[in-house]
């Protein structure tokens, strides 16, 4: 049905494994062609990559277009062309998909449930386990959250799964620890926190805190992480931890966590690759604080050493061994 062309909406972050992340290697004649001609805003824009679709169109906050890589060096892909619309309300997606304007779509979240049990889309609906986390990440540099008994305390006072039943409608896993489950390195054999107030506040007491203690959790303006962070809030209270909610614009809200301004924060990430190593080195990473993906300013020494290792070893199974031995140290210090 879709030999020729396939119209979807996604997000922009989609493309990255199409073969033209913005990190791509470019040849020596590319880049002799094109820098002198180019500014630097236009040079990101000519993408060059080796997967099996080039760019052909780019306007911006209104679709992506690719087209098939004559010069792909593997099996050539079975759609000659790809059009990626940005349609950031996803009713309008939906509406758009409704009328035949689309081939594929993301599930919009108000909607999920009618269209999950919905006869006529059962059978056209495809599930898999993405390559992103959603997490509190709480600032390691700024006491309280410097000591180790506060940061497991929080973990204790959270139950994931009230999240994932309600206002997620378990449109997700809960995770073990910073790699997802389907990404090789993720372990089952790490124990989760289990949901356990009273050791929340026994964690707090040892901690130096016996009437609890009070923070703020920043996010994004947007109503559907609003309900998740309220129910961090009540949790947090029965455990002792007074949350205050703060809302702010995306820009100013980023700014503020890569300048390590805030208590806590609630933050998506999601992976340009396939591999452990794009979780646990741009998160957890001395060197990345702030903006370079470690806004949670967490440090530590034999982390950083691990992760050093692993980036140097080819081998898979060794290099995946040294990932869940740091994957268990940064389950044990809570960041």
């Amino acid at each position: 049905m879709f030999n020729k062309n396939l119209m979807i909406v996604c997000g922009l972050s989609i493309i990255l494994l199409a073969g033209c992340s913005r990190d791509s290697l470019s040849t020596k004649k590319f880049l002799d062609t094109f820098r002198s001609r180019l500014s630097a805003e236009d040079f990101s824009r000519h993408i060059i990559g080796t997967g099996p679709f080039k760019l052909d169109q780019w306007r911006y906050d209104e679709k992506i277009v690719l087209v098939a890589n004559p010069d792909y060096f593997d099996a050539k892909p079975k759609v000659k062309r790809l059009e990626y619309r940005i349609i950031p309300e996803e009713l309008t997606a939906w509406a758009e998909f409704e009328a035949g304007n689309l081939d594929a779509i993301g599930l919009p979240s108000s909607e999920f449930e009618r269209i999950i049990n919905a006869p006529k889309w059962q059978k056209y609906i495809v599930s898999q386990a993405g390559m992103n986390v959603y997490y509190l990440g709480l600032n390691c540099q700024k006491p309280p959250f410097d000591k180790l008994e506060i940061r497991q305390a929080l973990n204790y006072a959270i139950d994931k799964e009230i999240i994932l039943n309600t206002v997620l409608k378990s449109r997700g896993i809960s995770s073990h620890g910073p790699i997802p489950p389907g990404i090789e390195g993720y372990s089952t054999q790490i124990k989760p926190y289990e949901h356990n107030p009273q050791k929340a506040k026994e964690l707090l007491i040892k901690a130096g805190f016996p009437d609890g203690i009070s923070m703020k959790i920043y996010q994004k303006n947007s109503r559907e992480v609003l309900e998740i962070t309220e129910i961090l809030q009540a949790q947090l209270k029965e455990a002792g931890i007074a949350a205050e909610i703060v809302q702010l614009e995306w820009t100013t809200l980023k700014e503020m966590i890569n300048q390590g301004k805030t208590d806590a924060f609630y933050l998506a990430w999601i992976a340009d690759y396939p591999d452990a190593e794009n979780f646990l080195t741009p998160l957890f990473y001395s060197k990345n604080f702030g903006s370079g993906g470690n806004r949670a300013f967490y440090k530590n020494q034999e982390v950083d050493k691990l992760i050093d290792q692993a980036q140097k070893i080819t081998n898979d199974g060794e290099r995946i061994k040294l990932y869940q031995q740091i994957e268990r140290k940064i389950h044990e210090e809570s960041p």
